[in-house]
């Protein structure tokens, strides 16, 4: 059962994405000191905001129990959330690393870069095909939005 407000409901009647989060949380209720953990797609069947605040909380955890944790994602909200963090100065650019894997055809490998965030959390190097529609969308908006009249 789950409480909400006053109101109990049976843990089949919340969303799929609670069932996804709940092994985290006590994971990392349960993490040691100093601990590592590794997680694989936290953000499935959340939307975009409760992944931004899952990835808080996951900040939360490695700095409170000095722990390192791994995370892989597909989530432009995760890594955009690790970026707004250290340019808050919440989180240390040093502290974090984000590797992108792109499968390479012709070798049939993965190539693997490190993007590094400078200490304002602006990506050093913003590999091609990073969340590379993200940003094109986002540029075309802001293109356009110029040229409307006011």
């Amino acid at each position: 059962m789950i409480r909400l407000g006053s109101l109990y409901l049976p843990l089949t009647l919340i969303g799929s994405g609670t069932y996804y989060i709940l092994p985290i949380i006590f994971e990392c209720a349960f993490l040691a000191e100093g601990g590592f953990m590794i997680i694989e797609h936290p953000e499935l069947h959340l939307n975009s905001k409760f992944q931004a605040r899952l990835m808080d909380f996951l900040i939360d955890v490695a700095n409170v129990k000095n722990a390192k944790i791994l995370i892989e994602t597909h989530s432009p909200f995760m890594i955009y959330r690790v970026m707004r963090r250290v340019a808050e100065g919440k989180l240390k650019n040093f502290e974090i690393s984000i590797y992108y894997f792109k499968y390479d055809k012709s070798s049939g490998w993965s190539n693997v870069t490190e993007i590094k965030l400078d200490e304002y959390g602006r990506p050093i190097n913003w590999p091609e095909g990073f969340f590379e529609e993200d940003y094109e969308d986002v540029l075309a908006i802001l293109d356009l939005l110029s040229k409307r009249p006011r």
